[in-house]
């Protein structure tokens, strides 16, 4: 069996979903699938994928040129994408495939029968839409939400849809790292109590993902807890400022806290291991409610330490009371009122972690390929 995995996206990059493609092929690989990835062709490309992800080259890399223009905006970047489809299913048309899985909702404009996978969607589907939907053969949807809406708002049927949200490589993540070997490697304080945010600063260039609240709140706690220690990994380089010009404002010194502003894929457990406590603050932007199976929530749950989180339907999908302590969206208060609990509660924080530890063993990237693969049998063309 062939699978060609179409990618609008420059990978490798910084962004999640370049992880998050590259585990569905090399899991897709392990169940005997041949595997091509196709992508755009990238200029001054230092790196290969296998080399930035760390992982085996089990499966084929086709890169197909695009033209970068992006600097005419979003008209730019539907002509890119159009090019881009278009030189792809010329390429396509001389090979044989079973299946043609995508993230690429403009996909239906140049092919049909093909695997759609849904993270996120339009606040408003229009016919349009639903003829691109109605082109895919199965849609694999990371959230009920979404195919909710995929069934009430874009005329999919429900036999149709299957929901899969993300997972995690727990081959990566359960590393016997020690957490005085974590801080070592990454420079941080051995004596402090370390709270750690890893992930970026916002969601599409708006969703506040809870970076500045945490920030706004730390005073408080470092009055009670004066040995407590920030730690923020992955805001990227022109946010950095912005963080630090919020520490300044909060007047907390440099000696409490440090900011990373990026980490390569590999090194990440080294900030979970290195942290007491782990935060995921989402506000209320109707992507973090609704749309968002985040893979640093199944990270967080892989890493054995315990979770505050956004009290969100997207969330509950995944997690309960059981496995992290939830806080009010938007809530500094609430907020502030959790940290405080999981440095008092030893037992509890204890408790929290080991339930999400073993409640992640269901969401690997293996496991979710198997879940795929039984639904595309199940429903063969």
């Amino acid at each position: 069996m062939k699978l060609i995995y179409l990618s609008n996206y420059n990978i490798p990059t910084q962004n999640a979903l370049g992880i998050q493609i590259t585990q569905m092929c090399v899991a897709f690989t392990k169940e005997k699938i041949d595997v091509e990835l196709i992508v755009p062709k990238q200029k001054n490309k230092n790196k290969n994928l296998f080399e930035y992800y760390g992982i085996e080259k089990s499966f084929k890399v086709k890169e197909i040129y695009r033209p970068d223009l992006l600097k005419f905006g979003k008209f730019g970047f539907l002509i890119q994408t159009i090019f881009f489809l278009l030189r792809v299913k010329i390429y396509l048309y001389s090979q044989k495939y079973d299946y043609l899985y995508t993230r690429e909702q403009l996909t239906g404009l140049f092919f049909k029968d093909f695997i759609y996978e849904v993270h996120n969607l339009s606040d408003k589907i229009t016919f349009f839409h639903k003829a691109l939907f109605k082109k895919a053969f199965k849609v694999i949807a990371i959230t009920n939400f979404i195919k909710k809406d995929l069934i009430e708002k874009g005329g999919i049927s429900i036999e149709k849809i299957v929901v899969s949200p993300d997972a995690v490589d727990l081959n990566k993540f359960n590393l016997n790292i020690a957490q005085d070997q974590a801080r070592n490697k990454l420079e941080l304080p051995k004596n402090k109590t370390i709270i750690g945010y890893i992930g970026k600063y916002v969601t599409f260039g708006k969703g506040n993902k809870g970076v500045d609240d945490l920030v706004k709140v730390f005073p408080e706690i470092l009055k009670s807890n004066p040995q407590v220690f920030l730690l923020i990994v992955g805001v990227g380089e022109k946010n950095i400022i912005k963080v630090e010009k919020l520490f300044k404002n909060s007047g907390i010194n440099n000696r409490n806290y440090k900011i990373i502003a990026y980490l390569p894929y590999g090194d990440v457990i080294y900030s979970l291991r290195a942290s007491d406590i782990l935060i995921m603050n989402y506000s209320r932007f109707q992507y973090h409610t609704y749309y968002t199976s985040p893979m640093k929530m199944f990270e967080y749950m892989a890493s054995g330490r315990p979770i505050i989180a956004s009290d969100l339907p997207s969330v509950r999908e995944i997690l309960d009371e059981n496995n992290c302590l939830f806080i009010k969206p938007d809530n500094i208060k609430s907020l502030e009122d959790c940290i405080k609990k999981l440095l008092q509660d030893k037992d509890f924080s204890d408790k929290i972690s080991k339930q999400a530890y073993k409640d992640v063993q269901n969401y690997t990237w293996d496991k979710r390929v198997r879940q795929i693969l039984i639904f595309l049998k199940k429903y063969e063309k």
